[in-house]
């Protein structure tokens, strides 16, 4: 991980932590948290990481309700 890249990006440890786990693929914003995030933590995450086109955010197929994060390009470029 480059870190002063993310400083650079205007990423802290908790978007990181999010970055890095979206590598491995798409999740819920309920599967993401843990114990450093919690659901208003990870609102507020997703919506900056979207805003800054690092992440993407859809509709899950399965519970329209639910969405569903994806890194971008972009987003793994931030953290690489």
């Amino acid at each position: 991980m480059n870190y002063e890249k993310m400083i650079m990006n205007g990423l802290n440890a908790r978007d990181c932590v999010v970055l890095t786990r979206l590598l491995n693929g798409d999740f819920s914003p309920t599967k993401l948290r843990s114990s450093l995030i919690n659901a208003v933590h990870m609102t507020a995450i997703s919506d900056k990481l979207e805003k800054k086109k690092l992440i993407t955010v859809n509709r899950s197929k399965e519970d329209r309700r639910s969405k569903i994060l994806s890194i971008t390009e972009h987003g793994r470029e931030a953290i690489s």
